[in-house]
């Protein structure tokens, strides 16, 4: 007799949904989901509210308590608090890369491809490369694309990375309740005034430990290679030519495969569906308006889900004609978020908003500050464009 060993089999990964998300869907989209996500439903006769209900119940996404700002008083809390706990390492090896590189002032996220295996109680935490003699070096997280089975080590740009002398590094990555309670210290601590003291971490931590053969951070370097952008009316796209002599300056600080030298490189764009792609629709959204009455935008795939979340309330606002507004940059447009709050904002500093967007993300592909653009532009309109 013959006996065929099966394979093992997947886990199912499902979409996680935000309740604020699910109460702007109408009936249909709501009972797509069910099926999607396999939530049994009553054939008939199922009212929206008990939906929303079952999708949140089966499906919620729990809301990530994660670092997000720059704060030298946290971050020298935390390293106190981290250097007195006895730090224990969790049953379960994870897989990791044994050379982790960053550089700064750009975002790490799933395009460098510093991937984890799946493993659901560390999605959405804290994680910390710490040297040999706990100093923090970064701070980062652990972050679930959709579509992917695997988890991504990603960073902020805005967030600290620093350099030591130490040769031995290790990368902490936290559980969940102890990431939420990293990030409370963390806040606390950058809030606190003089005489205050902040909670502190307990005298043992469970946490993974994976040790990291070398760490380094990279300052971009300004380049004189242009990137080229295709300013569309549906859609935008940037490439740029990758010479040998830049290639050669990433190549030690990059996951092979990412860039391809002495060739045209263009860059990529996450879809809704976890996919890349070279081109980013030219929309732009307004995700709410800050106390300061600076707007925060959403861009392309972001502001057309932004447009297409069911029933939308008058108050959003979400712009297509980008491309069209050069013949008159000067007039405004008035800009509204989900609180009512409204500005007024001139057409060229939208379009100036979502170009640097795009060289942003150009420059996150490409490690490297870009001093020349080339955009496209109608052979009789030059004089528009160019001002």
């Amino acid at each position: 007799m013959r006996y065929t060993l099966a394979s093992v089999r997947q886990e199912k990964r499902y979409k996680r949904y935000r309740l604020e998300e699910l109460q702007r869907l109408d009936l249909l989209r709501l009972l797509d989901i069910c099926r999607q996500e396999d939530i049994v439903t009553p054939s008939e006769g199922i009212e929206r509210e008990r939906l929303i209900e079952l999708i949140w119940l089966y499906r919620g996404n729990r809301d990530t308590f994660l670092i997000q700002e720059d704060s030298e008083a946290g971050l020298n809390y935390l390293q106190a608090a981290l250097k007195r706990a006895r730090k224990t390492n969790l049953p379960g090896d994870i897989r990791f890369t044994a050379k982790l590189s960053l550089f700064r002032g750009l975002e790490t996220n799933c395009f460098d491809q510093y991937r984890i295996p799946f493993n659901r109680e560390i999605e959405g935490t804290n994680a910390i490369v710490a040297d040999s003699e706990d100093n923090i070096c970064a701070l980062l997280r652990v972050t679930a694309y959709p579509g992917e089975t695997d988890l991504y080590l990603t960073r902020l740009a805005s967030l600290p990375c620093r350099e030591t002398p130490a040769q031995t590094f290790r990368l902490y990555i936290l559980p969940q309740k102890l990431s939420d309670l990293v990030t409370e210290i963390y806040n606390e601590a950058g809030a606190a005034n003089e005489g205050e003291s902040p909670k502190t971490l307990p005298e043992e931590i469970f946490i993974h430990i994976v040790p990291l053969l070398a760490y380094t951070i990279t300052e971009p370097a300004p380049t004189d290679l242009p990137l080229a952008l295709d300013f569309g009316t549906s859609n935008t796209a940037a490439g740029v030519y990758l010479n040998k002599a830049h290639y050669a300056a990433l190549e030690d600080h990059i996951r092979p495969g990412i860039l391809t030298p002495d060739s045209v490189n263009y860059v990529s764009f996450l879809t809704p569906a976890g996919e890349a792609a070279p081109m980013l629709p030219t929309v732009i959204g307004v995700n709410r308006i800050g106390a300061d009455g600076i707007p925060e935008y959403l861009y392309g795939y972001a502001a057309e889900e932004l447009s297409l979340r069911g029933t939308l309330s008058d108050r959003f606002c979400v712009f297509h004609d980008l491309k069209r507004w050069v013949a008159a940059p000067e007039e405004e447009e008035t800009l509204t978020d989900n609180d009512g709050k409204q500005i007024l904002q001139k057409r060229r500093d939208i379009i100036a908003a979502y170009l640097g967007h795009i060289v942003a993300e150009a420059e996150q592909r490409f490690k490297c500050r870009f001093r020349k653009l080339f955009l496209s532009y109608p052979v009789k309109q030059r004089e528009r464009f160019v001002t």
